[in-house]
């Protein structure tokens, strides 16, 4: 989305309010910046695989190899901020972290084609290891229309073949294994390398949270589509992450995060825990992401 100065911004909204409102800030216009999209990265690659962590560029068509990447230094189940590259279609070139650019030699684990993307629109891409090699997941993240909804990414290619079924519990720090209604069915996120790759990004929909109890809420995850079932991962809404690493902003159990328009919730393949309160069960971990866009 477009930041413009505060002032500049009011002026362009055809606003009229004092100059003491703007205390040097920006203000978002709702305005696309001009021909980027919003991407972000998350890294889905279990310990198992022996990747570690990653850093991701992004390659425009038909431009020259990326020195700078997009996502550095990206933990397993830690996720970017969104970044703004020039929407159409690309090659995300895929690295452990730290390793060279690719423009300078850097061994790629996986080029992904990407299909092309729009302006202003948001996307996320979940590196993961699916059929022995890593790959990456598109999702089109579609925008919000109100506070107090979350997107549900299924990016699990081993736990969930074909569809996962998202829900909410309204409890916190719901245990694995307890039963609950799983409202929304999403389907695995298209793979974008290989032979199995589809040229088209999975649509993540914005879903309501139930109203906020004294109880607290509870994201989880299933293996039934829809329907009352046993959650495989749970994760508590306090325990969502900042983009960036594990920081935890949300520790009052808001239903969505101060200063955020929302959360976006991944359920990834895993090996063990991504953190104390974000634990590993049933090869299922459910992480969560705090949205400013």
């Amino acid at each position: 989305m477009k930041k413009l100065p505060c002032l500049r911004a009011l002026m362009t909204a055809g606003a009229v309010l004092a100059l003491s409102a703007c205390n040097g800030q920006t203000v978002d216009t709702g305005a696309p910046a001009t021909n980027t999209a919003n991407v972000r990265i998350v890294n889905g690659v279990s310990g198992a695989s022996g990747v570690g962590s990653i850093d991701a560029y992004y390659q425009a068509s038909g431009a020259a190899s990326p020195s700078s990447a997009l996502a550095s230094n990206l933990a397993f189940g830690t996720a970017s901020d969104y970044g703004t590259p020039n929407a159409g279609a690309a090659t995300l070139i895929v690295e452990r972290a730290g390793s060279a650019a690719p423009g300078s030699g850097g061994a790629a684990l996986v080029s992904c084609p990407i299909p092309p993307t729009t302006i202003g629109a948001t996307y996320s891409i979940v590196v993961v290891y699916a059929a022995n090699a890593v790959n990456c997941e598109l999702f089109q993240d579609i925008q919000y229309g109100n506070s107090g909804q979350y997107r549900a990414h299924n990016a699990a290619p081993k736990a969930f073949t074909s569809v996962a079924g998202f829900g909410t519990l309204q409890v916190s720090s719901a245990p694995a294994g307890s039963t609950f209604a799983a409202s929304i069915p999403a389907a695995q996120g298209n793979l974008a390398a290989g032979g199995s790759a589809v040229a088209a990004f999975t649509s993540a929909s914005p879903n309501n949270l139930p109203p906020l109890t004294t109880n607290g809420v509870s994201y989880a995850v299933g293996a039934q589509p829809t329907g009352s079932g046993p959650a495989l991962a749970t994760l508590d809404v306090r325990f969502i992450f900042s983009p960036g690493g594990t920081t935890q902003p949300n520790s009052a159990g808001a239903l969505t995060s101060s200063g955020t328009v929302g959360t976006s919730v991944f359920a990834l393949d895993c090996t063990a825990a991504v953190a104390p309160t974000v634990p590993c069960t049933s090869g299922v971990a459910l992480v969560g992401f705090t949205d400013r866009l």
